[in-house]
């Protein structure tokens, strides 16, 4: 049950016992039997009695109470609808091909979207959905080794006269009776998987200190085919990558913040391109790929990665994924005597299925034989001609009375252009949503040996792991901190960070932070201080390099407060979120630095700004 109702509750009863005895020694006439001694009355009847007017009137005044947010709820969910909504559970899910298929798998792919579920849990399936493409291949990662480049047997060096002060080589090697040639590959999409310190290291050297690219034969001529380190990019930043389903409503960095603070996984993931003169070259079924790298700061990671770094870090095939899955609810049969109807995805599942979100809402009279689609009253396609319109569809999102262990509901109401409840002469309304399963991914087993879950779609995939276990889902914010919250993310979104600097990036930071993570306030806490400053720079547009005014943005952190997680990182995230501020004929450039090292953590190129002026 909810503490808050609790409260109210207490409130009602005192007013009761204490208020009812001083009314009725003010007007004895009328209410001589209002009078009560002390906290409680002796009579259990009347103590019974009193008990159920207080609860009920608690009801009351928390509902009235609630009435007050309805408004900024409807905004939010205008401006920001993924901000009332609850984060679902993730993980990152690896694909294994199906060995027997051999060569017939090769450039095989599972599309972005792609669902996939588990086993029954408590009787109830837990439905996936990918948010990469995958693509399946007939060859492994079966070495892989942090070294000197001296200390190789090839002992690489890189092209050009530059100096590599450590190497990275993986082993591909292919199955039986297949080899590289003739593969349709381009490119190849690795994820870092392992320990915290080892895979946060190895991603900062790759993101920034990457100087070569080679794929060693290794056995006939020895050819080496070189790669420039653009070739090797991030992925997880593009809209396209996105794992919260976001529209152009809101700003694409709050999604990046979003993503983050539930799944920083998700953005360990590296495309390696230009492998098409692999594809053409009779190379075997054996390459090296040795990564060069020039000199960094702090060399304990250097130690670290020599000791743990291996075949196992670099993953073929993977997806970040999430609990999402589309469902028609159980029909609403409409009645004059109700206003609100709560909208009940699957009644035999139980609390096991939370609603997502309301996507279409159509409602059918029988009798009749219409059916029209409702839209939404505070919908952005809403335009004049909608007046003409009837009905319209309302939803809000309340807490259970049984608190944070059991999920949100989600109440419709038919309304009229007012906002008014109407009749609109439906008999039934068909709901289309997208739900998760609340809590119940956590308690997944994972890591078993045939796979944890299955994509009926695509049977090559003979094997699908979970790499992680599934986080935690996290309610959205409900209740009358939606007013305030409201309010500090219009006033944050377009206010200058420059004018509120460090503050203004922090709240816009814990806004975004469901999770409310010990780690996670650290790294937000961890910002030192932010500078924004006029910049002129050369810019790349589609007419190629052109002179641009911009903002120089230089952050500066606390690494020590980055346990178990990453500076880099968090610094790449915040580079993305404050192009977002930037105007598409403008730019920003960061620079990040930390109280650790001497030199700057990363300083990023411009880059161009994603909102347009008119």
């Amino acid at each position: 049950m909810r503490e808050e109702l609790r409260e109210y509750y207490e409130n009602e009863l005192t007013y009761l016992r204490r208020m009812g005895g001083d009314f009725a020694r003010r007007y004895p006439g009328i209410a001589s039997r209002l009078t009560l001694s002390g906290d409680a009355c002796v009579d259990p009847h009347v103590e019974r009695l009193l008990e159920g007017v207080a609860f009920m009137a608690a009801r009351v005044h928390r509902r009235l109470d609630d009435d007050f947010p309805l408004l900024s709820e409807s905004l939010l969910n205008l401006l920001y609808p993924t901000f009332l909504r609850p984060v679902p559970s993730m993980t990152i899910v690896e694909c294994t091909p199906d060995p027997a298929l051999g060569k017939k798998t090769a450039g095989m792919r599972i599309p972005k979207g792609t669902q996939m579920v588990s086993r029954p849990v408590d009787r109830v399936q837990v439905d996936f959905r990918t948010a990469y493409d995958v693509d399946l291949w007939p060859f492994s990662v079966t070495q892989a080794e942090w070294r000197m480049p001296e200390q190789l047997p090839r002992q690489p060096r890189p092209t050009g006269g530059r100096q590599a002060s450590a190497a990275a080589r993986l082993r591909l090697t292919c199955l039986p009776d297949v080899n590289f040639s003739g593969l349709p590959m381009t490119r190849l999409r690795f994820y870092l998987a392992g320990d915290s310190p080892v895979v946060y290291a190895l991603y900062e050297l790759l993101s920034g200190n990457c100087i070569e690219i080679q794929i060693h034969e290794l056995g006939g001529e020895r050819r080496v085919i070189v790669l420039d380190p653009s070739c090797l990019k991030p992925v997880g930043f593009s809209p396209e990558d996105c794992l919260l389903p976001y529209d152009r409503r809101s700003m694409d960095g709050h999604r990046l913040l979003q993503e983050y603070f539930a799944l920083p996984e998700k953005f360990l993931f590296f495309d390696l391109s230009g492998l098409e003169e692999l594809s053409n070259t009779d190379f075997g079924n054996e390459v090296d790929i040795i990564l060069l790298f020039s000199r960094f700061e702090r060399s304990e990671r250097h130690q670290i990665l020599e000791r743990n770094l291996n075949e196992t870090t670099f993953r073929l095939s993977c997806t970040p994924a999430i609990n999402l899955f589309e469902k028609v609810a159980e029909p609403i049969q409409l009645s004059q005597r109700r206003g609100a109807y709560t909208v009940v995805p699957d009644t035999r599942a139980g609390d096991s299925i939370e609603v997502y979100s309301i996507d279409e809402v159509h409602g059918t009279n029988v009798r009749m034989g219409e059916t029209m689609k409702l839209e939404p009253i505070f919908g952005y396609r809403f335009q004049t001609r909608s007046e003409n319109r009837l009905a319209f569809w309302s939803a809000s999102r309340q807490r259970s009375e049984l608190g944070e262990s059991t999920p949100t509901h989600v109440s419709l109401s038919v309304v009229d252009i007012n906002g008014e409840l109407t009749d609109p002469r439906f008999e039934s309304l068909t709901v289309r949503t997208t739900c998760t399963n609340f809590d119940l991914p956590t308690r997944l087993p994972v890591m078993i040996a045939d796979g944890d879950l299955r994509a009926p779609t695509f049977p090559a995939a003979k094997k699908i792991s979970c790499l992680r276990k599934p986080t935690d889902s996290y309610s959205p914010p409900t209740g009358p901190g939606q007013v305030w919250r409201l309010i500090s993310l219009l006033s944050l979104n377009y206010l200058s960070l420059s004018e509120e600097g460090k503050g203004a990036l922090q709240e816009i930071l814990r806004l975004h932070n469901f999770t409310g993570a010990t780690t996670t306030e650290n790294q937000i806490g961890a910002i030192q201080k932010l500078t924004v400053s006029p910049h002129f720079a050369m810019v790349a547009s589609d007419y190629g390099l052109m002179p641009a005014r911009g903002n120089a943005i230089l952050v500066e952190l606390d690494e020590q407060q980055f346990a178990g997680g990453s500076a880099y990182l968090f610094a790449a995230v915040l580079e993305q979120f404050f192009s977002g501020y930037a105007s598409v004929n403008s730019f920003a450039q960061t620079t990040a630095r930390t109280n650790l090292r001497k030199e700057n953590l990363q300083a990023w190129r411009p880059r161009s700004g994603r909102q347009t002026l008119l």
